[in-house]
């Protein structure tokens, strides 16, 4: 945001950008935008001043007036007015206007749909460290849309989008090491990317992360941490996750509970050692819940009313 300027800096930035400087009209128009130091906030007024600049070249003002076009915001929706600015900027350089012109290419908006001119635009965003880019010209070398198939160049641009904090990127390079798709297998890799993704609630990671502690996986066998991760999983609607979760507690509760004729379960009453039977089947489900520590109420919050979707989840 721009630093708020006197009345005095403000007449003089006017006068500026009445004489056609490029630069005023563009900082005018921002200051308009922004409100705080106009009185009166005025969008259409920033982008008259922004389309003044965008006239004569400016590029941060054509990729401002093309994203305005865009979604219709103080001038009319027009998708050709936004590729048209798109194209003007980004034939300078500007990483984001060659970006937002790849994807245009990519779904056809106004533009012939092109695989080819979107990599061939994403590439240019993406050697500027466009992050986004990045990621989209890793799935088009992944898919060998607009470019020749390549999974080490995938992984190269997932890598880099990653590298950034790209979520989807960072599962993405997990997947890749996991598998060895284009670089070298490494499981313990693959946890640690899975693991950055899954803590920003990135479902298939926390998936993949829970199976990865269930099996040893890159990591040493915990169960725990693995019932951590499918229930956050499953709790966010992934069904895979909720069956491996029910999976795991079936078999937990009847690995504790073997019972024959001759074992019971052993109940704490009222601090005397009291051992009561039990059957199996009911263990199972009071194991379960035990186990997760939720109680009644919380099954019926979490379960909106309907408790028994904790035991049937799959």
């Amino acid at each position: 945001m721009n630093q708020p300027l006197d009345s005095e800096k403000i007449t003089l930035l006017r006068e500026s950008a009445e004489r056609g400087d490029a630069i005023a009209q563009y900082k005018l128009g921002c200051y308009y935008v922004e409100g705080e130091t106009i009185k009166h906030s005025s969008l259409e007024e920033a982008i008259r001043w922004w389309r003044k600049a965008a006239e004569q070249g400016l590029v941060e003002a054509q990729e401002k007036i093309a994203h305005e076009y865009y979604i219709g915001y103080g001038v009319p929706k027009s998708i050709h007015e936004a590729v048209k600015w798109w194209h003007k900027a980004a034939e300078q350089g500007n990483a984001n206007a060659e970006y937002e012109l790849g994807c245009c290419f990519m779904n056809g908006e106004v533009v012939s749909q092109s695989y080819y001119e979107a990599a061939r635009w994403w590439q240019k965003a993406a050697e500027q460290g466009h992050i986004k880019a990045q990621f989209n010209l890793g799935v088009c070398y992944e898919e060998g849309k607009g470019v020749e198939q390549s999974n080490s160049d995938a992984f190269k641009y997932y890598y880099k989008a990653a590298e950034q904090g790209h979520v989807a990127a960072q599962y993405n390079v997990g997947v890749f090491y996991f598998n060895g798709k284009g670089v070298t297998k490494s499981l313990k890799e693959a946890v640690q990317w899975w693991r950055k993704a899954a803590g920003k609630g990135f479902t298939n990671a926390q998936f993949n992360l829970g199976l990865c502690y269930k099996e040893g996986a890159g990591v040493e066998v915990s169960l725990p941490e693995a019932k951590k991760w499918l229930r956050v999983a499953s709790l966010k609607g992934h069904k895979k996750a909720a069956k491996v979760l029910s999976a795991i507690r079936k078999s937990k509760a009847e690995e504790s509970i073997k019972l024959d004729d001759n074992k019971l379960i052993k109940k704490k009453n009222g601090g005397a050692n009291n051992y009561d039977p039990q059957t199996v089947e009911q263990y199972k489900e009071s194991y379960a819940q035990d186990e997760m520590g939720y109680s009644d109420d919380d099954i019926d919050t979490i379960f909106d009313g309907n408790p028994l979707a904790y035991w049937n989840i799959d």
